[in-house]
């Protein structure tokens, strides 16, 4: 069976055109996993959005095509089978396994919903009757020509220069560190900024399933750029995963540690993206913004979904801290491009508390919401 879902994988990048050597196996812990590095394969290949490398996340199972034409990753929730990266595979081949899992999801009497749907791929979910509604946008940086120069960049060169000048560096962990004694110093350390900076947040946990969970047995073709101080202290870092064979790039995950050089996080993006357009790259994703440009009604799409993303956003952006994040990804002068949801045969109560539930975003810590209430006029 697991020979069987391999060789599946490679018909699917042989059939998009790539070559012979994107088959090779990413560097890994554990490189016995044959369905893990077949989902690899794929996601890496066909991956078009934010959240497609997710798909190799612990929480995911997986549907394959019968005809060898890719994968699809979900999350069970209740009655509901929750997708993120979109269909996995060649565009030829997107409506047989939209279809298929269709029919897999109707056998079981679930309902679907797919998130972060681009606009190119709505055809296939709409001859689906799937209900599409637009939920947010994804910005994305064009790194081709990109020098970072002029007035617009003014203020990421700014940030830069200035960690710089107080003694921040920025590098790459390369794949083979994971491997070893550093590897588990590096991991410790993104740990321990990860979890220091729920401090300052009201959420108990960080959001899961749309937000990736750091883990370097799972870590494939993902990038860990990291800002140290003179001492060697990791500052902050960056985790960078691969989209569309390597052309785009998705800053996922971006934290510094508390107390860090002002503008830690701009700086390793900056150093990141010049690092990534020398390669040959020509996109950097900064990840959904939700809400973003949710408001006039489309044809058949879900006044449910689109009422409960304008009055969430709203009423959820300060409890969360999402209010600055808009602004703060502007400033790398992105290009927006319009996500969606897609469900079938539509968004209902229960499918929607199913998503919240698999998010965890309702794990409220009361002493932090507290203590944030009476600090905001602080701030």
């Amino acid at each position: 069976m697991q020979s069987a879902i391999l060789e599946i994988s490679k018909r699917a990048v042989l059939a998009g055109g790539k070559s012979q050597e994107t088959l090779l196996p990413p560097p890994s812990i554990d490189p016995a996993r044959e369905e893990w590095n077949a989902v690899e394969r794929v996601a890496f290949e066909f991956g078009s959005s934010y959240d497609s490398y997710l798909a190799l996340d612990a929480d995911r199972q997986f549907f394959w095509g019968a005809q060898g034409e890719g994968a699809v990753a979900y999350v069970p929730s209740g009655n509901s089978l929750l997708v993120s990266g979109g269909l996995l595979c060649p565009t030829l081949w997107k409506a047989q396994l939209l279809e298929e899992f269709k029919q897999f999801a109707l056998a079981q009497r679930k309902q679907i919903t797919f998130y972060n749907i681009g606009e190119e791929d709505l055809p296939f979910f709409r001859q689906q009757s799937f209900e599409v509604t637009k939920w947010g946008e994804e910005p994305v940086v064009n790194l081709v020509g990109n020098s970072f120069s002029g007035k617009h960049y003014e203020w990421v060169r700014r940030q830069s220069n200035y960690c710089q000048r107080q003694g921040l560096t920025c590098h790459e962990i390369a794949a083979d560190e994971w491997l070893g004694p550093s590897g588990s110093r590096n991991a410790a350390e993104i740990e321990t900024i990860r979890t220091s900076s729920l401090g300052n947040r009201c959420q108990a946990e960080e959001t899961k399933f749309l937000c990736g969970r750091f883990d370097r047995k799972r870590i494939g073709r993902r990038r860990v750029f990291a800002a140290r101080t003179a001492t060697g202290e990791m500052a902050g870092f960056v985790i960078a995963n691969p989209a569309e064979g390597g052309a785009m790039w998705t800053f996922e995950t971006f934290r510094h540690r508390a107390g860090a050089i002002r503008g830690t996080v701009p700086f390793v993006m900056h150093q990141a993206m010049q690092k990534l357009s020398a390669e040959g790259a020509e996109r950097v994703s900064l990840c959904l913004l939700p809400g973003r440009g949710v408001g006039p009604a489309m044809a058949g799409d879900s006044w449910l979904q689109r009422w409960s993303m304008i009055l969430g956003t709203a009423s959820f952006s300060g409890l969360h801290q999402t209010s600055g994040l808009e602004y703060f990804k502007s400033r790398f002068r992105p290009d927006y491009q319009a996500r969606y949801v897609c469900a079938f045969p539509k968004v209902t109560i229960r499918s929607m508390w199913n998503f919240i539930r698999v998010l965890g975003i309702m794990k409220i810590d009361l002493r932090r919401w507290f203590a944030r209430k009476e600090t905001v006029g602080e701030e």
